[in-house]
């Protein structure tokens, strides 16, 4: 979409229609210089380019990589059913492309098949699997695909946790506490990301004896 705006009658399109929307509301012309001359396309055009620009280079540089992860569809489990009919092989390539060594690739397509066959697997997320797998002492017979939904879990998808890392380091590394080590300010941090966490474990009534018994 972008792309298709980056074109001169498309930039010409929206000043024309910003002109008409002035003239038709009867606002001040925008001048500027000192010959204070009406500005013209000529003003903007640069800008708006070089904005249009920015935005695609930003979302190529952030997004770009996605390719690498099509191996995350291996385990999407609405596409169980399709899979059980014709095995995704180039997701298995596309693993293997990014984690060469990290899987036995033979086993992990044996794995694969009896989940995708398996119907009670077809309603599951990768987490419902991971916790189904832990409770049912299953990790053992589905190794690799254990592995491979801790490694999916793993990889974040947005960055507002780091974002919120940074938000949290502002508040807690202040100028009395600049000579902390590196322990007590990790987990001064865990305990401000995730507060909510905290604010649970509170309510338990031997909350505070456990921290007690576990600091004195």
């Amino acid at each position: 979409m972008l792309q298709d705006d980056r074109k001169e009658n498309v930039f010409e399109a929206i000043i024309n229609s910003s002109k008409a929307q002035m003239e038709e509301e009867d606002l001040p012309t925008i001048r500027r210089g000192r010959n204070r001359k009406e500005c013209t396309s000529i003003n903007y055009r640069p800008l708006y380019f070089e904005i249009i620009d920015n935005i695609i280079q930003e979302i190529k540089t952030r997004y770009g990589s996605f390719s690498n992860l099509a191996f995350f569809h291996l385990l999407t489990h609405q596409k169980f059913e399709d899979y059980s009919k014709n095995f995704p092989d180039t997701l298995i390539a596309s693993l293997e492309t990014s984690y060469d060594t990290t899987f036995d690739y033979i086993r992990l397509k044996c794995e694969l098949s009896v989940i995708y066959g398996s119907p009670e697997f077809r309603s599951m997320p990768i987490y419902k699997m991971v916790e189904f797998m832990k409770n049912n002492d299953l990790i053992s017979g589905f190794k690799e695909v254990y592995q491979l939904a801790e490694l999916i879990l793993s990889i974040p998808n947005i960055t507002s946790s780091v974002e919120r890392s940074f938000s949290a380091l502002k508040r807690i590394l202040s100028f009395c506490r600049s000579t902390q080590g590196q322990d007590r300010l990790g987990a001064l941090a865990i305990i401000s990301i995730e507060k909510e966490i905290l604010h649970k474990l509170r309510l338990n009534d031997s909350f505070y004896d456990r921290v007690l018994e576990k600091f004195l």
